[in-house]
């Protein structure tokens, strides 16, 4: 008589009629006689109901496999086949609660609809804590070779996961009128609920394959950028300082100059007025356009570079329904 409890039950014999899958028990007859008639009964009934199938397929629970339904809905890597319809309608959601953190910055609206903005943002509140909750519960089927407490606790402390957290107790902030401060970073947190799209598309990354493959030629851009600045900006209060000392008086003063140039800004409330500083103001502006140039270019390689990569993995393994 064999017993075992736990996640795994070994098929070593020919099941008796008293085999109970939920409580993963059952009693197997050792002889070889039996042994060899049990592989025949496998391969002719398909094993066990609700059992293994063979020695080496682990006894799932029912709750097992409902947690892991949840989380194929819930987390876009874990489908092939692209965004579920759970994924889908949580994009409109967040969609339509950013929009609704956005609008209840007017005043007027607030003064005429403040009762419906209220009910709206508990509404969406009860929502995505219950999404909160879900992610929670199905965070060990991230990694099963990690512990669910420890996958649990992973998951509580993620970037993603604390950004949600953020924005689900916002929801429930109630602010009057004389917290206008801390009403103002309640909306802001509101808004963050945008991150949430990060994770809903695969997008994001190809962008963030794309900056880190390209590191390097980034940090070179940056340094050469900001030292084009400062050279800009020293040129320009060695120029001008003396004819404009409000605007170029210091070199802190000419960056705010240099800085709008060299993105080709223009707002146009600082400006060179003496020749030597007009010519100097047409040298950064010329020099500008490789400096927004060279950074763009190098993005955009990369991104392509990462995009045809995920094209060609799809197309060399494609969805189970042939989807690409």
């Amino acid at each position: 008589m064999q017993r075992q409890r736990g996640n795994r039950v070994l098929l070593a014999g020919t099941p008796l009629p008293d085999y109970r899958p939920r409580a993963a028990e059952g009693q197997y007859d050792r002889r070889q006689p039996t042994l060899d008639r049990s592989s025949i009964w496998v391969q002719t009934l398909g094993g066990i109901p609700g059992g293994p199938v063979d020695g080496t397929t682990p006894f799932e629970r029912p709750e097992e496999r409902v947690r892991r339904r949840f989380y194929r809905q819930i987390e876009p890597q874990a489908r092939a086949q692209g965004l579920s319809l759970t994924n889908k309608v949580l994009v409109a959601l967040i969609i339509a609660a950013t929009a609704l953190a956005i609008a209840e910055t007017e005043p007027t609206l607030i003064r005429d609809y403040g009762r419906a903005f209220t009910s709206g943002e508990f509404a969406l509140g009860w929502i995505f804590a219950a999404e909160y909750a879900v992610r929670l519960w199905t965070a060990p089927e991230r990694n099963p070779t990690r512990s669910a407490w420890r996958s649990r606790l992973g998951f509580i402390f993620s970037p993603a996961a604390v950004a949600d957290l953020i924005a689900v107790v916002s929801s429930f902030m109630v602010v009057g009128t004389s917290g206008a401060l801390l009403l103002r970073w309640v909306r802001l947190a509101r808004i963050v609920r945008l991150a949430k799209l990060g994770r809903m598309s695969r997008a994001l990354d190809h962008i963030v394959e794309a900056v880190m493959s390209r590191r390097d030629e980034l940090i070179l851009s940056l340094v050469a950028g900001l030292s084009l600045i400062v050279v800009a900006a020293t040129a320009l209060y060695l120029a001008e300082g003396g004819v404009q000392p409000e605007k170029f008086g210091s070199i802190p003063r000419a960056l705010w100059w240099s800085v709008a140039t060299m993105t080709t800004i223009g707002y146009g409330d600082v400006y060179p007025i003496t020749p030597l500083g007009k010519v100097l103001a047409s040298v950064t502006a010329i020099l500008s356009i490789g400096l927004i140039a060279m950074p763009t270019g190098i993005l955009a390689a990369a991104f392509s570079d990462g995009m045809d990569r995920h094209r060609r993995a799809r197309e060399d393994n494609p969805p189970p329904n042939g989807r690409v």
